[in-house]
């Protein structure tokens, strides 16, 4: 099971930076997020700030898109609390909560 929620989760990862290089490889442009979400998944928790710096970087570089598009952000708090439960009750979760279709990018 550890192994399936580490692959789940890297999957997601993988997914994140592919999609983000996608938008500047290709020049995507505002019309192109329209009504799409956008998903976040950070390792730690916003207590640190590598974290905080790396969302409001995220932030900055999407806050010049005016159409409306929907940003989610996770925070997987793996630095203090990421035992095997707590890895299932993730995996679990963020198939509960983001269903296949729910996210674009």
């Amino acid at each position: 099971m550890y192994r399936k929620i580490i692959q789940i989760i890297g999957l997601l990862m993988v997914t994140l930076i592919i999609g983000m290089t996608s938008i500047y490889a290709f020049g995507l442009d505002d019309e192109g997020l329209k009504g799409q979400s956008v998903l976040v998944l950070h390792s730690y928790s916003e207590d640190f700030i590598w974290t905080r710096d790396l969302q409001e970087s995220i932030r900055e570089s999407f806050e010049s898109i005016q159409d409306p598009f929907t940003m989610r952000i996770e925070y997987m708090d793996s630095k203090n609390a990421y035992t095997d439960a707590i890895k299932e009750r993730l995996f679990d979760l963020y198939r509960t909560k983001y269903a296949p279709g729910d996210l674009t990018l």
